[in-house]
Parts: structure tokens; sequence; C-alpha cells
């Protein structure tokens, strides 16, 4: 063959090396961007749901805003001329707080806690006082989570320090998840006084909001749940309660014992 035909058939030769390489480098590249479609069409679905997830969380929020408002008399006035305005227009507008009584009679919120049908829970049955402390925490953890708009966990006149004054005229015993496990809690003899804090907790809220407040529906529904809280933490921790004595038991049962150490010169001293 001669040195022409060798030469062009090299060149043929390095010719098809080239497309090959090319080729398979197309290849590649078709396989990288299927690749790329896919992720892309899986981050697509996945942001079209957190889109979702994001509008119906903002309804919520908004939902829960006008709730809170309204629980606490806010409302939004142009400053300038004592309109109500648009909420989501800030520029010319101060916060104001109602009065929280009813313009048309005068009367505070709380005058509607005749309307309520407070739930009427039996007293808890008395644990050992060893487990007081274990069965109260558990308690109020499990509150904790069911109040899940976080209502009870503080201090009313804390969170809202310009209500202090109107919430406290008609709340005389204000009562919350942190001051029953910071300060009631280490002092407590009975479990019951554990229900009765609680008690408060919600009953306040239902004597400061009114009848017909969506958070006082929501008090009286955790309200309602306490004994059987109560109950389900006493079996989680296999925790025996003890049969109540009543008041007349134990008047009798002291008669007998203060009769018997009488008879037998046993000095006895009564309890506190």
């Amino acid at each position: 063959m001669s040195s022409e035909g060798c030469r062009e058939i090299e060149a043929a030769r390095q010719r098809l090396a080239a497309a090959k390489t090319q080729a398979s480098s197309v290849s590649k590249n078709m396989q990288s961007a299927r690749e790329i479609e896919q992720l892309a069409k899986k981050n697509g679905e996945a942001i079209q749901l957190q889109l979702e997830t994001s509008r119906e969380e903002v309804e919520m929020a908004e939902t829960f805003l006008k709730e809170a408002e309204k629980r606490w008399g806010v409302i939004d006035v142009d400053s300038s001329g004592g309109s109500v305005k648009d909420i989501g227009n800030h520029s010319n507008k101060r916060r104001i707080t109602s009065s929280l009584h009813d313009s048309s009679h005068g009367v505070p919120c709380s005058a509607n806690e005749a309307s309520f049908n407070y739930p009427d829970l039996e007293k808890w049955n008395p644990v050992s006082t060893r487990n007081i402390t274990l069965v109260a925490a558990s308690v109020l953890s499990k509150l904790k989570d069911l109040d899940h708009l976080d209502l009870f966990s503080r201090p009313v006149c804390e969170e809202c320090p310009y209500l202090a004054d109107e919430y406290l005229r008609q709340v005389h015993n204000p009562m919350d998840f942190r001051t029953i496990g910071y300060e009631r809690l280490p002092a407590y003899d009975h479990i019951t006084e554990l229900q009765e804090d609680l008690i408060l907790v919600f009953r306040n809220c239902c004597v400061y909001d009114g009848g017909k407040s969506h958070f006082s529906s929501y008090a009286l529904d955790i309200w309602k749940s306490l004994n059987d809280v109560f109950y389900d933490v006493c079996k989680e921790k296999q925790i025996i309660t003890l049969s109540p004595i009543d008041s007349d038991e134990t008047e009798e049962l002291n008669n007998v014992f203060y009769s018997f150490c009488n008879k037998k010169g046993i000095r006895s001293f009564s309890p506190k």
C-alpha cells in the first residue's frame, strides 16, 4: 500500500476514535441530563408539597392571630383618623387594647361565667407521698403536650403586661403550668392539690375569655381530660392509687385510736 493510502487510513482511524470519544461524552451528558431531570422532578414535587403545607400553615396562623387578637381585645386603628384599617398595613397605625367589656352593658367578660357548664370531675385517688412528685411532673408534661396553642405555659401577666391590671380585676388567683412546676409542685402533700391547681388554670381562662370564646372551649376540652391523663400516668408509671377514705370514716378511725390510747395510758398527739 502506498504511503498516501496509509496516511488516509490512519486519519480515518483517528477520526473514528475522536467520534467515539465525542459520542461517549454526549451519552454521559445525556445520562446526567436525565438524572438531573428526574431530580428536578422530585424537587418540584417536594417544593409543591412544601408550598401547599405553607399555605395551610398561613391559614392556620391567620386564624390563630384573629382568635388571639379577639382574646386580648387588640385592634388596629389609623392614628390620624381613628378608623379601622387593613391589618396588613402598619405604616400609620398604633396597637390599642379594648377594655374587654361588653360595650352595650358595661359587663366584664367574667360575668359570662355563669353560662359555663364546668366539668364535674371526681377527685383523684391518693398516691403515696414518695410518688407525688413523679406523678405530678408526668401529668404536667402530658398537659403541656395537649396545650398545642401554648396558652397555659406561662403567667398571663408576664406574657401580656399591658393587660395585667384588667386581667387581675377578673382573675383573682392566676395560675399556669410554669408556676405549678417550679413553685407549687415541690410543696404538694396530696396529689389532689395538683388537680385543684390545674382546674384553676382552665377555670381562669373561662372566666376571663367568656363563654363564646374559642379559647374557653379549648380550655374546657383539656380540663375534661384531666382524670384520663392522671390515670394514664399512673398506669404508665405503674403507680398504685389508694382508695380514698371519706371524712366520716376518718373521724371514726381517729376516735377508735384515741380511745385505745386513753385506755392504755398511751400519750398521743393530734395531727396538725
